[in-house]
């Protein structure tokens, strides 16, 4: 069965997402909860920048012991929630 070409965009996307999203997975920690270090290395922005994530209420962040932890769980929504569609021009 042929796709239709939106169709294959949408597979397209799709099976890109899941790929960042998997990626993403095998790239952080093994851990409930993350520093904000880990996190910005994963997410490839600077300490600062997750702070302003943090700060916007992007992200949710956990007191423990005193210092910053992000859940594991919580960033990887990020993940997702932060991977939006193409749009191409035709």
């Amino acid at each position: 069965m042929q796709l239709t070409p939106t169709e294959r965009i949408a597979a397209y996307e799709r099976e890109t997402r899941e790929r960042v999203v998997a990626d993403a997975e095998r790239r952080l920690p093994d851990r409930l909860y993350l520093s904000i270090g880990e996190v910005a290395a994963v997410l490839s922005v600077s300490e600062k920048t997750v702070i302003r994530m943090i700060k916007s209420g992007s992200l949710c962040e956990a007191r423990i012991n005193g210092g910053r932890r992000l859940p594991r769980g919580d960033v990887l929504e990020f993940i997702r929630r932060s991977l939006r569609p193409a749009r191409f021009r035709g």
